[in-house]
């Protein structure tokens, strides 16, 4: 119940940032990344969650800035170059720690 109020909260927050809402506005690209967050920290819990949007939000400025500027990719092949190494970070993660980063809270207590 908490995390529909909040995910609700999170779409105000959205409809008031883009001034208008229409279905277009949904690109499969805005599930991709929202899921790469949640996976990328761990479901478990919401600490994972803060996590994993804080690593991606940082890898998405570096790269979104700092691709094009090295001048070895065009900057459409740079946006298909950050989708592919996000996409290959997630397959590693989910063979190396399918949890997340943080996983569940038992984990992070070690049974206690």
């Amino acid at each position: 119940m908490l995390g529909g109020a909040i995910a609700g909260i999170a779409g105000a927050f959205f409809a008031w940032q883009l001034t208008t809402i229409y279905p277009d506005k949904f690109d499969p690209l805005i599930t991709f990344n929202t899921w790469i967050i949640v996976v990328l920290g761990g479901s478990g819990s919401n600490a994972g969650t803060i996590l994993g949007a804080t690593i991606f939000w940082s890898y998405d400025s570096l790269t979104r800035f700092l691709l094009p500027q090295l001048g070895i990719l065009s900057p459409s092949q740079a946006g298909y170059f950050r989708i592919m190494i996000i996409g290959l970070i997630l397959m590693i993660l989910m063979v190396w720690r399918p949890q997340g980063i943080l996983g569940k809270k038992e984990e992070l207590t070690l049974g206690r």
